[in-house]
C-alpha cells in the first residue's frame, strides 16, 4: 500500500476501477499486502472491489475473504502485542501528561489531515486496530494550527517508551523473548514508529497464499520488503521504487523485472493493465 497504491500522505493518486474490472474479466483476483491492520485494508478492498486475500500487519496474518478466515502465521511470537500496547499507553500517560493521545485508526487520521482545537502542543496517535504489532504517529500542530506535522523529538521519546514497554511486558510474563526478537522501524519522514516481531515478513504471507491455493502470484511493490524471492512469484515495481533503491543503495529491482514508468497509484494502474494483457 504505502508508496505503491497510495502516496506518502496515504492518498490515492489515480483510479484503478477499470483495471480491476479488466483483471476480473481475465479471472485474476487482486488482494492487498501491506503493513496496516486488517480493518482498514478490508475497507479499502471493498471500496476498490478487490476479492483476493489480504496480507495484513506486514505478514503477521492472512485473511481469506472467500472463507472469512484469518490465519495468524506466528502466534507464539506475536500474541503479546496487546499487552505491550497497554503498557505503552500507560507509560505515555505517565511520561507525557500534557500530550493528546488518540487510539484508533491513526493512518486515516493522518490522511484526513485532522487538527482539532482541543489538541495541545504534542499529539501521539496510537493504532488501536493492530493485534500483532504496534504503531504510533508523533505529531504537533503546524504554525497555522490547521494540520499536524511530524515531531521527531516526541517520536524518539515515545519510541524509547515503547522499547521499555516491550522489555517490561516480556520480563513480567516470562515469554522467553528479548528486545532482539523485534524489529523497530522509526521513520522520521512519516513521524511514525512501527514494531513487529522479527519473524514477521510480507514474504511469509504471500507464500501462505501459494501453499494454500497453489495460485500464481504477481507482486507489485516499491521496496525491498516487497521482494518475495520465490520462482512462483513475478515481481512488478512502481517507478518510485527506483528512487528508493537509489536512496537506500539496496538493489532489489532485478534486471528483466517490469518497472512502470509511473509512480504510486498510476503505476499500479499501468501494471494491472500489463498483467491483464499478458494473461491467457
Amino acid at each position: 500500500m504505502d508508496k505503491t497504491l497510495i502516496d506518502e500522505k496515504y492518498r490515492f493518486t489515480d483510479d484503478i476501477g477499470d483495471e480491476v474490472a479488466l483483471c476480473k474479466e481475465k479471472g485474476i483476483e487482486i488482494g492487498l499486502c501491506s503493513d496496516p491492520p486488517l480493518p482498514p485494508l478490508k475497507k479499502i478492498a471493498k471500496d476498490l472491489a478487490l476479492t483476493g486475500p489480504i496480507v495484513a500487519e506486514f505478514g503477521a496474518f492472512v485473511y481469506y475473504p472467500a472463507d472469512d478466515a484469518c490465519i495468524s502465521l506466528h502466534p507464539e511470537k506475536t500474541h503479546f502485542f496487546l499487552g505491550i500496547r497497554r503498557r505503552f499507553l500507560g507509560y505515555l500517560i505517565d511520561g507525557l501528561p500534557e500530550t493528546t493521545i488518540f487510539v484508533g485508526n491513526n493512518t486515516d487520521f493522518v490522511a484526513k489531515d485532522l487538527c482539532l482545537d482541543s489538541f495541545g502542543d504534542y499529539v501521539v496517535l496510537v493504532n488501536g486496530q493492530r493485534k500483532e504489532s504496534l504503531a504510533f504517529h508523533c505529531k504537533s500542530p503546524n504554525s497555522e494550527k490547521n494540520g499536524l506535522v511530524s515531531n521527531q523529538n516526541l517520536l524518539s521519546y515515545s519510541t524509547a517508551l515503547a522499547i521499555r514497554a516491550i522489555k517490561t511486558e516480556l520480563e513480567s510474563d516470562g515469554f522467553g523473548f528479548d528486545i532482539d526478537d523485534f524489529w523497530i522501524d522509526k521513520n522520521d519522514e512519516y513521524g511514525i514508529t512501527i514494531v513487529h516481531s522479527s519473524v514477521t515478513k510480507k514474504k511469509n504471507g504471500v507464500l501462505n497464499i501459494i501453499d494454500r491455493s497453489g495460485a500464481e502470484i504477481s507482486m507489485v511493490g516499491d521496496s525491498m520488503y516487497d521482494v518475495i524471492g520465490d520462482g512462483r512469484v513475478t515481481q512488478y515495481w512502481v517507478n518510485n521504487a527506483l528512487e528508493r533503491q537509489k536512496k537506500t543503495r539496496e538493489v532489489f529491482v532485478k534486471e528483466g523485472e517490469y518497472v512502470s514508468p509511473y509512480s504510486y497509484t498510476k503505476g499500479v494502474k499501468d501494471i494491472l493493465r500489463k498483467i491483464a494483457s499478458e494473461s491467457r
